[in-house]
């Protein structure tokens, strides 16, 4: 059995924590569930800054002298994703649908796609692209999914030969980058 989380605070911010070993982490698909439950838990009930899986401190006390040396990054930090989500658009050559040339250009209708679904998020990333898959992460509101959402699926009635898929909402995962080295 785990060790419970516990919460690290410095301030108005804490770092949510769990007992292990100061050592690297391998990838347990049950230590990823739980920490990807615990970060969900929390996102639904206030702003995250997520960090990556596996980061690990020597102490409590270390934790405790990050947040403090971090303390305005991490205010701005949440500050900045306080009410927006995160969502992923997947594009992938619809297999329901034959073009007529054989092969669907899914690089660069899902660009054009992308493109113009970033006007309408706070930030945009493709986090994948190749010839097949594209996979794009988008800051978005909260209230505005459902708009966000309406957005997606025209482009999906457009582009038939493309299939388009809307996961999230998220925590802001790709819009976090925390450095630890300083």
């Amino acid at each position: 059995m785990a060790p419970e989380a516990a919460v690290i605070g410095y301030r108005d911010v804490g770092a949510v924590v769990r007992q292990a070993p100061f050592e690297a982490v391998g990838s347990d698909p049950e230590d990823l569930d739980r920490y990807g439950a615990i970060i969900h838990r929390l996102f639904r009930r206030t702003p995250v800054v997520p960090v990556p899986f596996g980061t690990v401190f020597r102490s409590a006390d270390q934790v405790r002298r990050w947040l403090e040396m971090n303390y305005i990054a991490l205010s701005e930090g949440l500050h900045y994703v306080e009410g927006r989500c995160e969502t992923r658009v997947h594009i992938v050559a619809n297999p329901a649908v034959r073009p007529v040339d054989g092969k669907v250009d899914v690089a660069a209708i899902g660009g054009e796609c992308f493109r113009e679904l970033r006007r309408h998020a706070i930030a945009a990333l493709v986090t994948r692209q190749d010839a097949d898959v594209m996979t794009a992460a988008f800051l978005i509101t909260e209230d505005g999914w459902d708009e966000f959402a309406e957005r997606v699926q025209a482009h999906a009635f457009r582009h038939e030969a493309l299939a388009f898929r809307q996961t999230g909402p998220w925590p802001p995962y790709d819009f976090v980058r925390i450095d630890f080295q300083g």
